[in-house]
């Protein structure tokens, strides 16, 4: 996901990065591995990402998806 984070960090383009981190997490579920350290990771940042981009809607959406994410922010 290092490409996410140029994009989240470096050039402030939360729609790409989002793109990247989403496509990462999309690749853990295919796995079914949910609930996997790194997935784990990956869904924080999304979390992250979505929270500086101003997108709630999806933010609440991705709660829901991932209710452990309420307890952390």
């Amino acid at each position: 996901m290092n490409i996410a984070v140029i994009y989240e960090y470096g050039l402030n383009d939360y729609g790409k990065a989002e793109d990247f981190i989403q496509r990462g997490v999309d690749g853990f579920e295919a796995q079914n591995r949910k609930d996997h350290k790194d997935a784990m990771k990956a869904v924080m940042q999304l979390s992250q990402c979505l929270k500086k981009s101003g997108n709630v809607e999806k933010l609440a959406e991705l709660k829901v998806s991932y209710p452990w994410l309420s307890l952390t922010s």
